[in-house]
């Protein structure tokens, strides 16, 4: 079942965070509020970097990661 996300009002938090030596990037999710969010997904720095510099659509990437 493929679900649209777009169809539905979740609120929804998505972040980008490296480890601390820098060199491996992970994203994280939350949806409904729940505080302790989607399991972390390893990525590419390049992509963390087009996130963190808003050249990503938030849902693409939700529906890409999660």
């Amino acid at each position: 079942m493929d679900v649209d996300i777009q169809s539905f009002d979740i609120p929804r938090i998505v972040s980008v965070y490296p480890d601390r030596a820098g060199v491996r990037w992970w994203t994280k999710a939350w949806f409904n509020g729940k505080e302790e969010g989607e399991p972390s997904v390893e990525i590419e720095e390049r992509m963390a970097v087009q996130f963190i510099h808003c050249q990503v659509d938030k849902d693409a990437w939700l529906e890409e990661h999660y």
